[in-house]
């Protein structure tokens, strides 16, 4: 009910200006993954309808100061007490980045950090979670047993309702992730060809960027390219070595590819601790975003910057609801609802 009431009053428009006042002294940072066209055959939480995203950029350019991460760098802390300011962050390097998402950001001069795993660019192969992700949309099996492989047995019931039938395709990622990494792409190979889709070509739509495609995205004033590793593994999972060296190699490889300084990174998973951040660090990061809810303000350290998650599945009032009110309302309004 609390949730709930949240809710009606965040997205009252009598009282959104009030709201977007209490948020005068924060940056508001948000994390996108994908944008895709609005009659795009798969479905992801990470996969955003064009339109929905345009519509949210239009909601942001009423409300906030849409700024870039190297200005927000740059803040003191006086210059929080003038405006509520926003910065859109994508995850990841999807070429959609640059086909769907960047015409829109021109259109509303809005300007946007994306953080590349520069693993994906180097082989052209989508992340392991985008490919299972299309051959459970492709497979269109209401039942997958993968219980010989250790993961469980999944139900996807294609009338539930979009983010609850996702909510199933996220616990078969959730399993696959907790697997150790040598053993990880093993098993999705395993869970492609059981799901009879070992051959199919990758759909655009999970398709990473390409070296050429990078620079172009990253020729635009409006852009900023950040770190995600190279191998987009979990940092806290690894030995510290290897760890330092998928950061260094993205760096590398990013300065050579675009021609210009990499100054800030993005936890891959949202993982890190003080091991990884005095790697970061080291590395000359001047920030470092997680996947943790919350809001910058001046006493965040720029190296544990907090964000919130945006989703396919968050209409427009969900949405205002989101950036407005408590940091991860969205969870405990779908909860409630729902």
């Amino acid at each position: 009910m609390i949730a709930k009431l949240i809710y009606q009053i965040s997205v009252h428009s009598l009282i959104q200006p009030i709201l977007v006042r209490r948020l005068k002294s924060t940056i508001t940072v948000l994390m996108y993954h994908g944008v895709i066209d609005d009659f795009s055959e798969f479905h992801a939480w990470t996969l955003l309808p064009d339109s929905n995203f345009e519509e949210q950029l239009r909601f942001l350019k009423t409300h906030f100061h849409v700024i870039s991460m190297d200005e927000a760098a740059s803040l003191s802390e006086p210059a929080f007490d003038y405006r509520p300011k926003a910065i859109i962050t994508f995850d990841d390097g999807m070429r959609n980045n640059l086909s769907i998402a960047l015409p829109i950001l021109e259109r509303y001069e809005v300007p946007a950090t994306i953080y590349v795993s520069t693993g994906a660019i180097q082989t052209g192969q989508p992340f392991w979670w985008d490919r299972i992700i299309q051959a459970v949309e492709s497979f269109k099996n209401e039942k997958i047993d993968l219980r010989d492989f250790g993961l469980g047995f999944y139900f996807f019931d294609s009338g539930l309702l979009p983010h609850l039938y996702w909510n199933e395709i996220q616990r078969l990622l959730e399993n696959v992730k907790g697997l150790r990494s040598s053993k990880r792409e093993d098993v999705v190979a395993k869970i492609l060809k059981r799901l009879n889709c070992q051959d199919k070509p990758i759909n655009p739509t999970f398709a990473p960027l390409k070296v050429e495609e990078l620079i172009e995205l990253a020729s635009s004033p409006l852009i900023c390219i950040g770190s995600h590793t190279h191998y987009h593994s979990i940092l806290t999972q690894q030995m510290p070595s290897d760890a330092e060296e998928s950061i260094k190699k993205s760096l590398v490889l990013l300065r050579d590819w675009i021609q210009q300084p990499i100054h800030h990174f993005s936890f891959p998973n949202g993982d890190y601790n003080q091991t990884v951040l005095s790697i970061v660090k080291k590395l000359g990061m001047k920030t470092a975003v997680t996947t943790k809810n919350g809001r910058w303000t001046y006493k965040t350290d720029l190296l544990q910057i907090p964000r919130i998650g945006i989703g396919s599945y968050d209409n427009i009032e969900v949405f205002k609801a989101n950036i407005l009110g408590p940091a991860g309302l969205f969870k405990r309004i779908k909860a409630s609802i729902s």
